[in-house]
């Protein structure tokens, strides 16, 4: 496994973890971030 695919799968591991804690969906998390849901769920 590449460097960079073990750093995106550790962020996104805490992002998942904290937007789960505050109870945000992705969309809801997507529309705060002005970004698509499927720019955060790849």
């Amino acid at each position: 496994m590449h460097p960079k695919e073990t750093i995106n799968q550790t962020v996104g591991a805490r992002i998942c973890y904290y937007r789960k804690a505050r109870g945000i969906t992705i969309v809801e998390l997507a529309k705060r971030m002005h970004i698509s849901k499927s720019a955060i769920s790849k």
